[in-house]
């Protein structure tokens, strides 16, 4: 559940994000470089993930905070130098997420069940973000880019179940290849 408010907390982005900037006056290119950043930080996180050394719950947890701040960032009206710097913080908000989440699968998870463990992760985040979805809607309609905020408050409550779920996270009970 943590991680799927972390990843749903993406939902308002992912639907209004390129409408705001449109609006802003950005044009199509600087909206494609912006999406870009997001996509080239989340690949070079990911290149450099087996080197992380820290818990995958504690990846999760920073991944929250990092999300609860860029979604309050975005609430902003930011010059562009700063929002293509906010887009770099997609690889801290999403994929220090799924980094973290595979992690805690991994040791958790025992290998004989693991593809029906992350079928139930995929399902859950997909309920999640399409609830967010749905709401968000609704509430950009009332709030415009204060939606951003509600997307905060969903990212920092993921990170808080994590952290409070962080000392039986940090036993490592199986290895998915032990099977079981």
């Amino acid at each position: 559940m943590g991680s799927a408010l972390i990843q749903g907390s993406h939902a308002a982005y992912y639907i209004f994000a390129s409408i705001a900037w449109q609006q802003a006056g950005f044009d199509g290119l600087t909206i494609a470089v912006l999406w870009a950043l997001g996509v080239i930080a989340e690949i070079v996180l990911f290149a450099l993930s087996p080197r992380f050394s820290l818990q995958p719950s504690t990846l999760v947890v920073i991944a929250a905070l990092s999300a609860a701040a860029r979604w309050v960032m975005m609430a902003q009206d930011l010059p562009l130098a700063i929002l293509a710097i906010v887009q770099l913080a997609h690889a801290l908000s999403f994929g220090l997420t799924q980094v973290g989440v595979m992690g805690l699968m991994l040791h958790h998870v025992p290998g004989h069940v693991m593809a029906r463990g992350q079928g139930y992760l995929t399902a859950c985040g997909g309920i999640v973000a399409g609830l967010a979805s749905i709401a968000s809607g609704l509430i950009y309609e009332s709030w415009g880019a204060g939606i951003y905020y509600v997307m905060a408050v969903m990212a920092a409550f993921g990170g808080l179940i994590i952290w409070l779920a962080r000392e039986r996270l940090s036993h490592q009970p199986h290895k998915a290849a032990s099977g079981g």
